[in-house]
């Protein structure tokens, strides 16, 4: 069921690949799922130098560095740095179903991944690591 509501909002390309390649299990259509979110976001900013990304690792690196550099991209002040770090030190997602309270950690097999690697190709998504991590997001955040 929930293949039949999700998988028609994907682009056209991503449809294609998703019925050549079905996997009837939720982890691979999960992956599918992330994938095309990078999908959209790699192709809706390849030729724009005014959308900057980062990624996660790159925050939980270097945290006051990372908010730095994000605040004054987008035009506000370096006293606010303390504000947003704070911030951070709360659950975002204190009442959904992924909270840190609630302990929920989603891990996904190896073929899954290798899938993931496998179909990230036919998107133009490299995948790198031990992690799986997308590594040509493009338009990297320049960390001061």
């Amino acid at each position: 069921q929930m293949e039949g509501f999700l998988m028609p909002q994907l682009p056209k390309e991503i449809q294609k690949i998703w019925s050549e390649n079905r996997v009837e299990d939720f982890g691979h259509m999960l992956m599918v799922m992330t994938l095309a979110n990078f999908y959209v976001y790699i192709n809706e900013t390849k030729d724009r130098t005014d959308i900057k990304s980062f990624t996660y690792e790159m925050l939980l690196e270097n945290k006051e560095a990372v908010c730095k550099s994000y605040l004054k991209e987008i035009g506000i002040g370096e006293e606010f740095v303390s504000t947003a770090l704070s911030a951070m030190e709360k659950d975002s997602q204190k009442n959904s179903a992924i909270s840190r309270d609630k302990g929920v950690k989603m891990e996904l097999s190896e073929s899954v991944l290798k899938f993931g690697e496998k179909i990230g190709e036919m998107m133009g998504i490299k995948l790198g690591g031990e992690d799986y991590l997308v590594v040509n997001v493009g338009n990297e955040l320049k960390i001061d």
